[in-house]
């Protein structure tokens, strides 16, 4: 039941920023403290409450928060979680113990550096296919056709860099989770 209870508070609370009088008066400080750790959220994030919860002439328990927040850390700052944060360009180490960054550092780095060169392959095949569509349109005047030849050109010299540079990072990907027997998609 109480796992329950702060799952449900997690929900609740996730879905705002700030809070609202009614929230900072009924709020269970440590959950909001684990919510907020174990979402990568900074530490700074108590500030914010403070100052909202003011509002309600409610002080947040900072001891309840911190006890919380240790908590979520350990939930948060795993060599899985950080590998998951990099894959989908979420938030990186920082918030965890300093003395736990270069242990968790590779993790996030070889899922970052596959989750741009991924938004990089995305952008580019977008652009080529929005130019390619644009040049479609047979009522396209001269110059304008020929500037769009021209990015579209421009774009597929860039094609063979930014292909090579996702495949690269893929293998990498894929090299670091088999040595680290990882789970990812």
């Amino acid at each position: 039941m109480k796992l329950f209870t702060l799952i449900i508070s997690i929900v609740l609370l996730s879905s705002c920023a700030v809070m609202n009088t009614d929230e900072c008066k009924i709020a269970n400080w440590h959950d909001v403290g684990l919510k907020d750790a174990s979402n990568g959220d900074d530490r700074l994030k108590l500030s914010k409450y403070v100052k909202a919860c003011s509002k309600a002439n409610v002080s947040p328990n900072q001891s309840e928060y911190n006890q919380g927040y240790q908590e979520g850390l350990k939930i948060y700052c795993t060599p899985q979680n950080m590998f998951d944060q990099g894959l989908y360009g979420g938030t990186d180490y920082s918030i965890c113990p300093a003395i736990e960054h270069s242990n968790l550092k590779p993790y996030y780095d070889v899922s970052y550096d596959y989750y741009r060169a991924s938004e990089e392959r995305k952008k580019l095949l977008n652009d080529i296919n929005r130019y390619e569509s644009l040049l479609k349109n047979k009522d396209l005047k001269n110059d304008l056709k020929e500037s769009y030849k021209q990015s579209l050109s421009s774009l597929e010299l860039k094609r063979s860099r930014v292909m090579n540079s996702f495949y690269d990072a893929e293998d990498r990907m894929e090299r670091f989770k088999r040595a680290k027997n990882l789970n990812a998609w």
